[in-house]
This record gives C-alpha cells, sequence and structure tokens, in this order.
C-alpha cells in the first residue's frame, strides 16, 4: 500500500503543475481559473482508483521500482507499516472531517452574537470585527464587520457587491465540496496545496465578475486594500474577501494587465507545458491493480501478507535492483526535463512580468507627469485669470474715481457757475434797483421842481390880481 500511496503522490504533483500553467494560460485571456483546479483536484483523487475499474496496463520501471522497494529492506517493519496504513488514513480523514465539523460548529456559535441588518438593500450580519465575508454551505450569507458602515458608500457598496457574487457564483459550495475531497485523502500533499490554489483562483474569478460588472477599477482596489488592513475572520469562513498582502498585490496586478503580442506567444507556451504535463501524470497513472490497498489485505496478519511478495522479491532482487535503476534514472531525466522547461517558463514568464511592470510603471509615470503638468497648466491659468481680475478690478476702481472726481469737479463748476450767476443776477438787480431809485429820485426832484416853479408862478401872478 505504501507503494500505492506514492504512486498517487506523483500524478497528483505533475497535475498540481499543469493546472498551475493553465491557470497563467486562463488568466491572460481573462477566462474563470477556478474550475482548473476543481478539475486538478478531482483528477489527483480519481486516477489512482481508474486501475480498479480500467483494464490492466503493463506496469512502468518506475511502478516496479516503488512496488519491490518497501519490502527489499526490513520486510518486518514494512509488514507492520503495511497493516497500519490503512487504519492510519482512515483515521486522518475522520480526523479532517471532525475539524470541519469543529469549524462549522464554532461558526453557528460565534454566529448567535451577531445582529441582523441591511447594508446597500441586503439582508446581512453585523459583528464587531469579523468579515466581510460569507459563511454557510446550504445557505450561505454575509457577515459585516461595524467598521465597514464607516467607509464612503461607494466603497460600501463594491465590498458587499464581491460578497454577493461569491454568493451568486456558489463558490461556498464548491469550496465544500473541495474540503470534503481532502478529507477523502488528507495525506496528499499536493491535493492540500491545490485547495490553496482554489481559494486563489476563487478569489480572482470574484474580482473579474466585479469589475465586468462595471465597477471602477482604482476604487475596487482601494477597496480591496482596506479591507485587508481592517479586516479579520474565524475559522469557518468560507469566501473572505481580502486574503494576504502579498495576494492581494497579485490580484490587483491581474486586474490592471493587458495582452500583448508576447502574452499570446506565452500563453501558447503554457497551453502546450500543461497538457504535456497532464499527459504524463495520466501515463503514471493508473498503478497496477493489485497495488491498491483493500480492507480485505488490512485484515490479513502481517505474516500472511508478507509471505509470498518476500519469495518473489528474493527469487528476483537483482532484477528488481535493475528496474529501479531503471525507473530512478528515467524518474530523474523527466524530472530534469520537466524541471528545464520550467525554468524556461518561469525566466520568460519573469520576463513577461517585469516587461510588464516596467511599461506600467512608465505608463503611471507618464500619467502622473502628465496629471503634475495639467495641475500646474491649470494653476497657472488660474493665477493668470486672478491676476487679470485683479487688474481689471484695479482699472475699473481707477475709472470710478476718476469718473467721481470728474462728476465732483463738475459739480464744483456747476456750483461756482449757479454761484456766479446769482451773483451776477444780484448785481444786476442792485443797478436795476439803483437805476430805479435814480429814476425815482430824477422824477422826485423833477416834480419838486415842478412844484416850485408852479409855486413860484402862482406866487408872480396873485399881486397882479
Amino acid at each position: 500500500m505504501l507503494s500505492w500511496m506514492i504512486q498517487a503522490l506523483v500524478p497528483a504533483a505533475l497535475l498540481a503543475v499543469a493546472a498551475l500553467l493553465a491557470e497563467q494560460a486562463a488568466i491572460r485571456l481573462r477566462l474563470p481559473v477556478r474550475g482548473i483546479w476543481i478539475l486538478a483536484m478531482a483528477l489527483s483523487l480519481g486516477l489512482p482508483f481508474l486501475g480498479q475499474v480500467l483494464p490492466a496496463a503493463a506496469p512502468t520501471a518506475l511502478a516496479a521500482a516503488l512496488a519491490a522497494s518497501p519490502v527489499t529492506g526490513t520486510q518486518g517493519l514494512a509488514r507492520q507499516v503495511e497493516g497500519v496504513l490503512p487504519l492510519a488514513w482512515l483515521a486522518l480523514s475522520l480526523a479532517s472531517l471532525g475539524v470541519l465539523a469543529l469549524g462549522a460548529a464554532l461558526l453557528r456559535w460565534k454566529s448567535r452574537a451577531w445582529r441582523r441588518g441591511r447594508m446597500a438593500s441586503l439582508d446581512v450580519f453585523l459583528s464587531r470585527n469579523t468579515g466581510p465575508a460569507v459563511f454557510g454551505w446550504l445557505r450561505p450569507a454575509i457577515v459585516v464587520p461595524g467598521w465597514l458602515e464607516c467607509l464612503p458608500p461607494h466603497r460600501r457598496d463594491l465590498a458587499l457587491a464581491h460578497e454577493r457574487s461569491h454568493i451568486g457564483a456558489r463558490d461556498p459550495q464548491l469550496l465544500a465540496g473541495a474540503l470534503l475531497l481532502l478529507a477523502a485523502m488528507p495525506w496528499n500533499l499536493p491535493l492540500w496545496w491545490q485547495f490553496r490554489r482554489l481559494r486563489s483562483a476563487i478569489e480572482i474569478d470574484c474580482d473579474a465578475r466585479v469589475i465586468g460588472a462595471g465597477a471602477d477599477l482604482v476604487d475596487y482596489g482601494e477597496t480591496l486594500i482596506d479591507l485587508g488592513r481592517q479586516s479579520a475572520h474565524i475559522p469557518g469562513l468560507l469566501c473572505v474577501a481580502p486574503g494576504s498582502k502579498t495576494f492581494l498585490e497579485r490580484r490587483i496586478r491581474i486586474m490592471t494587465s493587458s495582452l500583448s503580442q508576447r502574452s499570446r506567444i506565452a500563453i501558447g507556451a503554457l497551453v502546450c507545458a500543461a497538457i504535456g504535463t497532464a499527459a504524463i501524470a495520466a501515463e503514471l497513472a493508473p498503478p497496477p491493480t493489485d497495488a491498491m490497498p483493500t480492507l480485505a489485505q488490512a485484515a490479513e496478519p502481517p505474516g500472511r501478507a508478507g509471505a509470498g511478495p518476500a519469495t518473489d522479491v528474493d527469487a528476483s532482487g537483482p532484477q528488481a535492483l535493475e528496474a529501479l535503476r531503471k525507473a530512478q534514472s528515467e524518474a530523474q531525466a523527466r524530472v530534469d526535463e520537466l524541471e528545464a522547461r520550467a525554468d524556461a517558463l518561469e525566466a520568460r514568464l519573469e520576463a513577461e512580468s517585469e516587461a510588464r511592470a516596467e511599461a506600467e510603471q512608465g505608463r503611471r509615470e507618464a500619467e502622473d507627469e502628465a496629471r503634475a503638468q495639467g495641475r500646474e497648466e491649470r494653476s497657472s491659468a488660474r493665477a493668470e485669470s486672478r491676476e487679470k481680475a485683479a487688474a481689471m478690478r484695479e482699472e475699473m476702481a481707477r475709472k470710478r474715481e476718476a469718473e467721481s472726481e470728474a462728476r465732483a469737479g463738475a459739480q464744483e463748476i456747476k456750483r461756482a457757475a449757479e454761484s456766479e450767476e446769482r451773483s451776477r443776477r444780484a448785481e444786476m438787480a442792485e443797478a436795476q434797483a439803483r437805476k430805479h431809485a435814480a429814476e425815482s429820485s430824477a422824477r422826485e426832484e423833477e416834480v419838486r421842481h415842478k412844484m416850485e416853479e408852479d409855486a413860484a408862478q402862482g406866487a408872480q401872478a396873485t399881486p397882479k390880481k
């Protein structure tokens, strides 16, 4: 059984590499990536068991070497290990299910302290510092912390749109199924790594859905950064938005990336490498049908379980050693080839990512410079307009002052002219008065003189009578 478990790890590791390559290609094509890791986990779990239903194929040198290696050493210890492994497997699976049940129970107990509420027309659970996240497998719900209400309305709506997208895509049910796959084969370390990549892929797909729905990229990135600074969660939450700082940077870099001609070439290379790696994984699995452990073999006594194979191995010891050497050489050659391809792909991807990062940095610097230049131009234009307005105000003030001075001078001249006219009229009136007085005095003098003459004539005429 130990050889069967080792053979089950090899295709799982190769499928993880193939899924990683396929994920890079899908990200460049803006395609969903979570299905890639679900398929990889299902194949990693199913390929070792296909030997029970498919016709038996000729075992490879690696399979023969792995089947013979546990018995070529200390036979007694190998038989004991072979007898204990099925029970250890069952115990690990039950322990994994127990941990999942414990996390669900802890979350259910914790949720009793949460109160129901509404936020952005959604029914949510309000907590002190848990979330934003989705919890629950059968009926998923959203839990948000109290500080989320302090965010600006548009950022709060983006955070809730992220969690609502998880529920709409049935991500909680998908993660629950993946956890059950892990519990079926808990000793498979590549399967655990695939599950971790699946959680990352779910968040990447959710970001793509939110951005595709019309969310602003800058506001959404700033919202993720704010949530990453303050979010806290407890075990049992299925979909948690922020993630680690490194993963958050990767998500923002994926959202801001663009497809170029070199990216198309890299996509073709990644797809070919992923198909080749998956083909190698299929070639190394399933193991021989007699290598699959059964409950009957696990229940047999160690002596009876190892009596027959020990005789065969003792009889074919040199052949097993030779097969082991050939298998080791073939495996080493394949590993070296895969490592070389992986290194070449990694170097190419790093070069492309660096070039893309440099281009993005250059674009950002150009945009920053353009914005700075625009701000300077706007500030200079505003300053110039302010100066022109000040000059116009000064000119208008001078004009108003000159007009007021002119009006004051005109009024002064008018007053002087009126005064002079009044003086002239007064003089004319006085002259006329003097003239009238002189005429009246002359008439009076004339009348008096005439009266005197008349009196004198009267006096002269009286004696003659």
